[in-house]
């Protein structure tokens, strides 16, 4: 799978991977890159969560995640799903 599109007026995001077929085992193998998110975006969630807000500044991250049996790997560390 290959997805890409907009997050916000100029945030891109991009997922690549793969996925297992529907009623089969859960198979995961995806990476995603999101570039330049305005934080002041999250506003409403950090005050309503955090009590904080963000003035100004953009997010750049890249994540890959993989399901492999029971467990599920984010950046190379792994958390049981069971």
């Amino acid at each position: 799978m290959e997805l890409t599109g907009r997050v916000g007026p100029s945030a891109q995001l991009a997922l690549r991977g793969t996925i297992g077929a529907f009623g089969g085992p859960l198979k995961l193998d995806l990476n995603s890159e999101l570039r330049e998110f305005a934080l002041p975006r999250t506003n409403p969630y950090l005050l309503s969560q955090v009590g904080w807000q963000t003035r100004e500044g953009r997010l750049t991250t890249k994540l890959a995640c993989r399901i492999d049996g029971d467990t599920l790997y984010v950046n190379g560390w792994g958390f049981p799903l069971n």
